[in-house]
C-alpha cells in the first residue's frame, strides 16, 4: 500500500495524468465538431493532407519520417493534430532567442584555431572532421590536449573523485541523470567542501531526466548548500513539443584544464553499486589542455539560456595549457 501511495503521489504520476486529461480534452473536442459540423470535418480532412504533404517532403531521413506517415494514415486527421504537437524538430522562437543571446557572449572564444591548417598536411581526415565540428557546431580545433579512456563507470568515478578534489577556481557539471546514492552521494561530498574552500561550482541537471530520480526542489537544496543549480528546461504538464528538448549531455569541467565527457550519468547502475538491467557497460573519457575549453563553451551555453544572468565567461580564466 505504501509503494502505491508512493507511486500515486510521485510527480511523475500527477504529471502523467495531467497530460492524459488533456489530451483527452482534446481528443472529445476534435470527436464533437467532426460529429456536427460537415464543414469542420472538410476542413480538417484538407489539414490531414496538408501535414501528410509535409511530412513527405521535409528535409528528414525515412526512417524519422515512416512513423508520422503510418500515425497519420492510421489516425486520419487525430494523427496529423498529434504531429503537431509532439514533433521535436523545429525549436520554438522564445528558445531559438535565448540560445542566440546565451552563444553571443561566447563568441570571442569560438574562432577558429589557424593553427587548423597545420593540420590538414599532417592528417587530412583529422582536418575533414574538425572544419565539419567547426561548420555543424562553433567549436574551433584545439591543439595540446590529452585524453584518457575509461571503459567502466568504476574507473570514470574513481578519476572524477581525485580530479574534483584537486579543482581550485571552478567546477562545472551538466548531466542527465542525477540520482542519490553511492555515486552522486560522494561526487556531493566533494561539492561541498569545495565550496567551503572558495571553489565555485554550479551544477545543471535535465529536469525531465531527474524526475524519478530527484525531488522536485532538489536544486534549492544545492543552491542552500552554496552550489549554484538549475534544473534545465524546467518539465510543465502540458501537451507540447517543448519536453523535447532534453539536456542529455554528461560533461564534468575543472578549472578549465580537466574535462570529463562520455555516456555516464551520475547513478549508482553506471558503477554497478546497484542492478537495474544487469552489468552496466558505459564508457568515459577525460580531456586535459586546450580542448577542455570547447566543453566550457556547451557548459556556458546551456547554463546561460536556463539562467537570465548570464554566467561570467570563465573561459577567459581558462589557461592555455600543452601537455
Amino acid at each position: 500500500m505504501k509503494k502505491i501511495r508512493k507511486v500515486v503521489t510521485s510527480r511523475f504520476f500527477i504529471a502523467a495524468l495531467v497530460i492524459l486529461l488533456e489530451f483527452a480534452q482534446l481528443l472529445a473536442v476534435f470527436i464533437i465538431l467532426n460529429m456536427f459540423s460537415s464543414v469542420m470535418m472538410v476542413l480538417s480532412y484538407i489539414f490531414n493532407f496538408c501535414v501528410f504533404l509535409y511530412v513527405i517532403n521535409r528535409e528528414e531521413i525515412p526512417e524519422l519520417k515512416l512513423p508520422w506517415l503510418i500515425l497519420i494514415l492510421l489516425l486520419p486527421i487525430l494523427g496529423a493534430y498529434i504531429f503537431i504537437l509532439f514533433n521535436g524538430n523545429e525549436q520554438n522562437k522564445k528558445l531559438k532567442k535565448t540560445f542566440n543571446i546565451a552563444t553571443e557572449k561566447l563568441q570571442p572564444f569560438g574562432q577558429q584555431n589557424p593553427d587548423i591548417e597545420l593540420l590538414q598536411a599532417q592528417n587530412m581526415d583529422a582536418y575533414l572532421q574538425a572544419n565539419y565540428l567547426y561548420r555543424a557546431a562553433d567549436m574551433p580545433y584545439r591543439d595540446c590536449s590529452k585524453v584518457i579512456y575509461y571503459p567502466i563507470g568504476e574507473d570514470f568515478h574513481a578519476a572524477l573523485l581525485e580530479a574534483l578534489d584537486k579543482a581550485e577556481h571552478f567546477i562545472f557539471m551538466e548531466y542527465f541523470i542525477i540520482e542519490k546514492g553511492i555515486m552522486w552521494d560522494s561526487i556531493h561530498n566533494v561539492l561541498v567542501r569545495k565550496v567551503k574552500q572558495g571553489v565555485q561550482v554550479n551544477v545543471l541537471y535535465d529536469d525531465f531526466g531527474c524526475m524519478t530520480t530527484l525531488p522536485q526542489h532538489y536544486y534549492r537544496e544545492l543552491t542552500n548548500e552554496g552550489i549554484q543549480c538549475i534544473p534545465s528546461n524546467r518539465f510543465k504538464p502540458i501537451l507540447s513539443q517543448i519536453h523535447n528538448n532534453r539536456d542529455h549531455r554528461k560533461i564534468t569541467i575543472i578549472d578549465g584544464i580537466v574535462g570529463f565527457t562520455g555516456g555516464i550519468n551520475l547513478a549508482d547502475e553506471y558503477i554497478n553499486a546497484c542492478e537495474k538491467f544487469g552489468h552496466w557497460k558505459d564508457t568515459a573519457v577525460k580531456i586535459e589542455g586546450e580542448a577542455v575549453k570547447n566543453l566550457t563553451m556547451l557548459f556556458l551555453s546551456s547554463w546561460n539560456m536556463q539562467n537570465k544572468a548570464l554566467l561570467e565567461c570563465a573561459l577567459s580564466k581558462c589557461p592555455s595549457v600543452c601537455i
